[in-house]
């Protein structure tokens, strides 16, 4: 059982990468049922429009699939942070189809707030990223509405942003450089379909997936400092 008196980098990205590839097969299997609805909507979608609404539905799904990993991994971590040895594909699945509608629904509001943020001027977009930062893991965690999970995220992540963004930009910055040189040479290799499927795949499974891990540890630890409990208080909801 992992429980700590401090929030830092260090701890959050060790631990969470830790859990990461401790769990990786299971969580690889995770990626790619979350990402089905994605590939299937490229496989459909005609993939030359640069159209507005073309845009929004592929940056939407795309939000909504992360949102999906990341409600499926934050069971995962919580249940290994408690030592416990029931994480497994079974168990996860019971308790993520049932949030499954709310997390999505979150995910969009998440993604308007901060596309809104960004359409003003990016720093208002990244501290808007940054209040929600923990919004879907409290939303698997503590159940409630949108409006609860956004205002507990706030909450959560008062005082504690710039390590967020700190955390953010260790597993970003690395992630667009991929992104990057997957968009220059894998996509025109393979085509734009089979290209950007097996793209989203690597980055996902390279820093989408430890990133989710990490926000799950980041709850975790931003619960123990600022609600006074431990792990397997938290872990409770579960049971």
């Amino acid at each position: 059982m992992r429980d700590t008196d401090s929030f830092s980098i260090g701890g959050v990205l060790g631990s969470g990468i830790s859990i990461y590839f401790r769990n990786f097969p299971l969580f690889l299997i995770l990626i790619l049922i979350a990402y089905v609805p994605y590939f299937l909507y490229l496989a459909w979608a005609p993939l030359d429009s640069v159209s507005l609404p073309g845009l929004l539905a592929d940056s939407g799904l795309g939000l909504v699939c992360g949102a999906l990993l990341q409600g499926a991994l934050t069971y995962g971590v919580v249940t290994s942070l408690r030592g416990g040895s029931d994480v497994n594909l079974w168990s996860i699945g019971k308790r993520s189809i049932s949030v499954l509608p709310r997390i999505a629904l979150l995910s969009i509001v998440v993604g308007i707030l901060s596309g809104l943020g960004l359409l003003l001027l990016i720093v208002p977009g990244i501290i808007i990223l940054l209040v929600l930062f923990v919004a879907v893991p409290a939303s698997v965690m503590e159940g409630g509405g949108i409006g609860k999970s956004l205002k507990r995220s706030a909450e959560l992540t008062k005082g504690y942003r710039g390590s967020l963004f700190a955390i953010a930009l260790v597993i970003g910055v690395p992630m667009l450089v991929v992104a990057g040189v997957l968009g220059l040479t894998i996509v025109p290799a393979l085509g734009p379909l089979f290209g950007t499927i097996l793209s989203t795949i690597v980055l996902e499974i390279l820093f989408g997936g430890i990133l989710a891990t990490c926000t799950a540890v980041a709850y975790h630890d931003l619960r123990i400092l600022k609600d006074g409990v431990d792990t397997e208080t938290i872990a409770a909801a579960f049971d």
